[in-house]
């Protein structure tokens, strides 16, 4: 996301915006909507979605589950899984669990608070039809990239693409680069203050500010609940994935 943000024209309108109020949906998050919700209240950029070559890149539910756990507990209170107790660790487990079991059959997920748990395909395939043309398993991210660069006429560097979890070795500074970073997230576009960031992580990893955060993902609590849950939820989403994994080791062999 971060190396195609200089080709994204619409960044204002939907990645800028995070989470904000939406005359008919009320909060919704725009860098998150799913194709429905494309189709309803974004008639026109689903028309080009439509139209347009398209690409998406799928992982594994699996694999997917803990980290968009991560993610949510994060974007909450910026304090990332491994720091985090086993008890708490299982209520929010327990939380979303219950969030997603109650939802009506195959309903779309639009909750801000719940939008990285969505099903990947409801962002692919739409009444049974694939909308998005090309999509690969995120195994093949360097390929896809080297083929939007070709698509692009512009170098795209795969190697700035890299998503690492990161935790702080002092909490004091923790506490003080999470009021700073708020206050600059809630006065400039994302756009500016993303590419910003890059350099004083880097920097920060020089200095032991921060370290590379533990694989706590691997352990979340009632691990063979979870992945039932996961395997019945995300039938959809396990089926595409295997789908594609087959389909680009076959093209390897």
């Amino acid at each position: 996301r971060n190396v195609l943000l200089p080709f994204d024209e619409h960044a204002a309108r939907f990645y800028d915006k995070g989470v904000a109020p939406h005359p008919a949906l009320g909060r919704l998050d725009y860098p998150h909507i799913p194709l429905s919700v494309l189709r309803d209240h974004f008639p026109a950029d689903f028309e080009k979605l439509t139209a347009y070559r398209s690409f998406a890149l799928v992982r594994d539910p699996f694999s997917r589950f803990p980290s968009s756990l991560h993610e949510r507990l994060v974007q909450r209170d910026r304090r990332p899984l491994s720091d985090r107790s086993a008890n708490e660790i299982a209520r929010e487990v327990d939380a979303v669990l219950s969030y997603l079991a109650r939802q009506p059959n195959k309903a779309v997920i639009t909750d801000p608070e719940y939008i990285h748990f969505s099903r990947q395909c409801d962002y692919i395939v739409l009444d049974g039809r694939q909308i998005v043309g090309h999509p690969k398993p995120i195994s093949e991210v360097e390929a896809l990239l080297s083929d939007l660069a070709m698509i692009f006429g512009r170098p795209i560097r795969p190697e700035e693409n890299k998503n690492q979890r990161i935790s702080h070795n002092n909490a004091f500074i923790a506490r003080v680069q999470d009021a700073v970073t708020r206050r600059i997230e809630g006065a400039l576009p994302r756009r500016v203050w993303k590419p910003v960031y890059r350099p004083i992580k880097t920097a920060f990893f020089a200095l032991g500010v921060i370290r590379t955060d533990t694989d706590a993902l691997s352990t979340l609590p009632n691990i063979d609940e979870v992945n039932a849950f996961i395997a019945e939820f995300y039938a959809e989403d396990v089926r595409l994935f295997g789908k594609l994994t087959r389909s680009h080791r076959t093209q390897a062999a």
